[in-house]
Parts: C-alpha cells; structure tokens; sequence
C-alpha cells in the first residue's frame, strides 16, 4: 500500500517544480545583469597600448654591459665551467670506436611502422624457353688412387699426352697451324693447362675448409684445415679418357625482372647491389618415358651432389673461345662449366637469343668459308640439316633455320647484347654449393652479378640412360636475402638459408641415344636383293667416348650391322688409326617395304619409290618399326654422322669444333647452340 505522504510529495512536484526552475533562473538573471552594471569599465585606449609597446621595444634594445651580465649570471649561481683542462686529461684514455658502431647502416625511414622487409618468396621467377639438347663425348679425369690421391703421370705417357690434348691449350712454345691469337678457335701460348691444374689442386685442399664454413657458418676455420701450401705449387697427374653421356638444357632468365621484385620487397632502390638476387644454382627435374606403357614417369629431381660428384674430377675446362655468348650474361652459379672433350663435340649448350649478332655473322662467315673446301657428300649433308630438304636459301633463310623461329626480331631487337661488358671470365668450375654465412649485409650486393636484363641458365645431366626419353623442367635456387634478420614483417622466413623458385615449363622431349643406333636409309640397290635396305650404324665406345658411324645393307633374317675395321680419331695422336670396331646392334631384321613400286593407269612412270618401311626385332623381344622418311632426316643421325666426319677429317681444325658444331646444329636443336 503506498505512503500517502510520499503520493502528496510526488503531487506537489509534478505540479510546481517546473515553476520553481523558472523562477530560480529568473532571479540569477537579474543578479548578473546588476553585477555587469555595477563593475568599472576598463580604461585602455589605443594610444596607451602604444606607449606600453614603445617601452618594451626599449628595453629589448637597450645596451648592458658585459660585466654587468657576468654579475647577475655569478648572483644566480650559473658558474662558467673551465671544458679545456677537463679534455686534455681525457685524451689519455683510450676509446674503441668498435663498441659504438651501429649493427646496421642507417636507412631512409618510410612514413608509417617504419622500413619492414617482405618475403622474396613470390617474387622468384622460373626460367623460360628452355631447350633439352641429348650429347655424348669423352672426357679427360683426373686419376686417383685407392687412398683418393691424385697419380702423378707415367713419365712415357707424359710426352705423348703433351703432343695431343694438352697441345691444343698452349703447352708448347708455338700454337697449332691454323690456330691464330685472333682466330675463334686459338689460343695464346699462355699456359691454360697449369693454370687449370693449379685451380683444380687449389680446390682439392680446400675442400674440408669450405665444408666446414657451409656446415657451421660462423664457426673460426680450425689452423690445420687453413694450410694451402700444397696450393702454392702444382703438381701434374696422370688422366684417363673415360665416355660420358649428358643432356644439356639451357634457357633464359629474366634479370631484370627478378631486381625489380627484389627491390620491392626488401624496400630497397632498384639501382641497388641488394637488388641482385644471389644465385647459388640450378635444380634438374626430368621424367623418362615407358615405350611399353606409353606413360611418363613422375618428376624426380636430379640431385645436384650427384652431379658434382661425376665432374669433381675433370681434368680441363673447355677453351673460354668455345663460349659463344657474352661473359655478363655467362653467371658461374647457374651456368654449369663445359668439361674439356677429346672425343665429341658441345651443342646445344648457348642460347642464340644471347649470343651477338656480330660473333653470328663472324661465324657464318667462317662457316661459308669451311663450305668451300668440303667434300660434297660432306656439304650436302651440312645443306641437307641446314635447309630442312628446302631449295636454296638466302643468308636470311639460313639465319632463320639455324636459330629457329624464336629468332626473328633478335638481330634488330638485341643489338645491345653485342657489347662484352667489364665483368670478363668468371673462371671457377660453377660447381653448385650451399648457402653459407648469415644474411646479407646491409647495402652489398652478391658475389656473382650482372647488370644484363636477361641472363642464360645451362644444367648439364651426366645421370641419362641410353635409349631413354626424357623432358626436364628447371629452377633457380638463390640465397635468402631474409636470412637471420629481425626487421621483417611477419610470417617472413628468416631460418632458411636458400629458397627455391618456381619450376619451368617443360622442355619438348629429349631422347639419348642407344650406344649402338641403327637408322633406315633407303631400298639398296644394284647387286643386292629388292628386300635389302641399307642401314646407318652409329656405336659409341662407352669407355673412351669415341664414335663410328657406317653404312650396312641388310636384308630380312640378318643382324644390323656387324664388327668392321673402321677409322677413329686416337687422343694424342694426329691422324686417325683404323681399329675393329663392334657395330653390331643385336637387332634382327623381320621384314622389308619399299624401293620401286609399279604404278598403272595414272600416267605416270612405271615404277615409283616408295620410302622404306623397316620392321626389327630388338634384343628385348620388342618389335619396332623404321620409317626412312624419318630416320634418315633424323637430327641425332645428323649430328652423328657429321661428328664423326669432323672428328676423322684433316680439313678442319679440331679445334675449332666447338664453333663449327654450333653452327652447322644451331638450327637443328631448336634455338640453341
């Protein structure tokens, strides 16, 4: 039940509370009108505020005299300080500047959190226009012992090695006939060979301490592993010749491209030596093709420590001349060195979109000059690749075919590439390494790096089957620029040392040789039956990397090719020397198609020649067709045949045939030389 006087209370509020406010403002109304009223009106006029004005400006401007400050500071107790005497007896004491240097040089702080690195991670870039070219050749190792010592040479093989490949690197006092200072395939007398074998022992006793510094960065070298004495004075050791098969791929890089993402992300100025990507190497993916199956396998990656391990011994590199693009574009880290061959020629291994129009023309030129003095068969042969089966062809018909159709607007469009740059050879074996070391310093720039916009990648895989197909993809693997480093943003990686690019595109199949190829020509003719066909052998010597090829007719019931006395080029020796050679492929003829076939009713000749049709049983139980309209244009045929004439022939200087070999199959393996 409610108080009443309580319900009276709220009664009279809601009833004159509203009054009591108005009549309370009213009254403070009034009390501040009165006050306003009442107080003194101040007096200032214009002209006092002036006079006030002049008085200041006087006394600002008025003189005192000095001691009359020194008074006034000494009576406030500010007491001038005697600094000299305090800093010459400091000057004894000594201070390490070290122990005030900044851990990092300044930086132009940008608006906002500051200078805050990104990851590179997205900005990495796969290589492009890649090109898979099958070889094979022989290499001269370096022989060691059992306790993995090199072997000094037999002193009665040691004049006939000099006479034969170390010759050609300018052991003697005067260069090879026909080798000029100035010509693409000389050299100078300076003694390339020594130098290589000096480098070569240099790394040898290296080794532990490099792996020491890529396995614990940081870590001091102990003293017994830092002695390089045995450096200071090379020492020769016996070689082996030993076959080697490879595939090399090469393709191009976008330099300039990979900077600018670079510079983007770690906040750094494009012109900047921390814009150079720090390339460490290239990784080798591939897949080999079942011809049972028909299927591709999965990408495996080839492992580059493998790699390493096969070419750790090579004895020489190849002449620098046999380089056909400029050195800048050439970078160490992902640029695999050409191993000197005594058997065999490089191909496929410069990417023409780099090579400078000027060496193009010069080469053409000598190539037009070779053509000269050729034998026919030898000339139409070279034709016969160069053309495609075309008719004749103008210098700009041959330029298209040897340098394919991504060639076109290069000689217009890459003038630039023609200037050399200051970089010169790099030198070095480009073996791939480990990252090493912590991040990279505030403002340097990397070990290996150019200016060009575009560069060349080259991986050279020396794991390939013979008989196998296969494809690769390729990717660029470079130092992390993040590594260690605390001013990041986050989710950036800073504990890898290396991170790896995207994967290419796929190159277009590669297929490596068969040691023993054979390839279907045409129907025989004259004394030989209308079933026979005639047969190019190609067998490579797997131990000495020397290659033969012959002509073997066949007819169905017998093996393709046989065991025939054959020339073959001999390391150390001159002239070739005829050996029996095993060119017999195991491979049984089934059965014939082909040659002169009649033809009636359509006025034409009587007869008409049918290309060869050929069907073989191969030593695994397979059957496999030959097709001459294949076989016989075939591009590994091609390059075979024509190694083999150069490697027997006395016209040409053999040591011209890194550029020789470049040029007459430029065209053939797609763009590449």
């Amino acid at each position: 039940m409610a108080n009443p006087t309580v319900d009276k209370l709220k009664t009279l509020a809601l009833r004159f509370a509203d009054k009591v406010a108005v009549a309370i403002t009213a009254v403070l109304c009034l009390v501040f009108v009165f006050l306003a009223v009442s107080k003194e009106t101040i007096d200032t006029t214009p002209d006092r505020v002036s006079e006030i004005a002049n008085q200041a400006q006087q006394n600002i401007n008025r003189q005192q005299e000095e001691s009359a400050i020194v008074s006034k500071i000494e009576e406030d107790g500010m007491v001038l300080q005697d600094f000299g005497p305090q800093v010459a007896a400091r000057e004894s004491t000594k201070v390490d500047v070290r122990q005030f240097a900044l851990a990092r040089a300044f930086v132009k702080a940008e608006p906002g959190a500051g200078l805050i690195r990104d990851s590179v991670n997205d900005a990495l870039l796969a290589p492009y226009e890649l090109i898979a070219t099958a070889g094979r050749g022989g290499m001269p190792f370096a022989v060691r012992d059992e306790a993995g010592n090199l072997v000094p040479p037999d002193p009665d093989e040691k004049k006939s090695s000099m006479s034969g490949m170390a010759a050609m690197y300018g052991m003697g006092e005067s260069m090879m006939p026909g080798m000029g200072s100035g010509g693409m395939g000389g050299t100078s007398k300076k003694n390339v060979r020594q130098e290589q074998l000096a480098e070569r022992q240099e790394n040898v006793s290296t080794k532990k301490s490099q792996a020491a510094i890529a396995g614990a960065a940081g870590l001091p070298i102990p003293e017994e592993e830092e002695d390089t004495s045995a450096s200071t004075a090379p020492v020769d050791f016996k070689t082996e010749v030993r076959g080697q098969r490879w595939v090399a791929v090469v393709g191009l890089l976008n330099n300039k491209q990979f900077r600018e993402r670079y510079a983007t992300a770690l906040k750094v100025p494009v012109e900047s030596p921390e814009s150079h990507p720090d390339y460490k190497r290239i990784e080798l993916s591939r897949q080999s093709f079942d011809p049972v199956t028909s299927e591709w396998s999965s990408w495996t990656t080839v492992d580059p420590n493998t790699l390493n391990d096969m070419v750790a011994d090579v004895a020489f590199e190849e002449d620098p001349t046999v380089e056909l693009t400029p050195d800048p574009v050439r970078l160490d880290p992902i640029v695999a060195f050409l191993p000197y061959l005594s058997a065999g020629y490089w191909a496929g291994v410069h990417h023409a979109q780099l090579i400078p129009p000027d060496k193009l023309r010069e080469l053409l030129a000598e190539k037009e000059e070779q053509e000269e003095n050729l034998p026919m068969g030898g000339m139409m042969g070279m034709m016969g690749m160069m053309g495609g089966g075309r008719g004749g062809m103008s210098e700009a018909g041959m330029m298209e075919s040897m340098m394919g159709p991504g060639m076109g607007g290069m000689m217009g469009g890459r003038s630039e590439m023609g200037m050399m740059g200051e970089m010169g050879m790099m030198g070095g074996m480009g073996m791939m390494g480990m990252g090493m070391g912590m991040g990279r310093p505030a403002g340097a720039g990397p070990e290996h790096m150019t200016e060009e916009d575009i560069v060349m990648v080259r991986g050279l895989d020396y794991t390939v089957e013979p008989g196998t197909t296969y494809r690769y993809r390729v990717r660029v693997v470079v130092s992390n620029p993040n590594f260690n480093r605390e001013d990041v943003a986050p989710g950036v990686d800073t504990a890898a040392r290396e991170i790896s690019g995207p994967w290419s595109d796929p190159t277009d199949i590669v297929r490596v040789p068969a040691d023993v190829s054979i390839f279907a020509l045409n129907p025989a003719r004259g004394g030989y039956s209308e079933d026979t066909v005639v047969f190019d052998v190609a067998a490579w010597d797997g131990n000495t990397g020397s290659l033969v090829v012959s002509t073997f007719p066949t007819a169905p019931g017998e093996f393709v090719g046989r065991p025939a006395q054959r020339e073959v080029a001999v390391e150390g020796e001159d002239r070739p020397q005829s050996k029996v050679i095993n060119l017999q492929s195991r491979q049984l003829v089934l059965d014939t198609m082909g040659g002169q076939t009649p033809v009636q009713n359509l006025g034409l000749p009587s007869t008409f020649e049918l290309p060869a049709v050929v069907a073989v049983l191969r030593p695994d139980g397979t059957i496999a067709l030959h097709n001459q309209s294949s076989d016989a244009t075939d591009e590994q045929l091609l390059f075979m045949r024509e190694s083999y004439r150069l490697s027997i022939s006395n016209e040409l200087n053999k040591k011209n045939r890194g550029n020789d070999i470049g040029m007459m199959y430029g065209g053939m393996m797609g763009g590449s030389f």
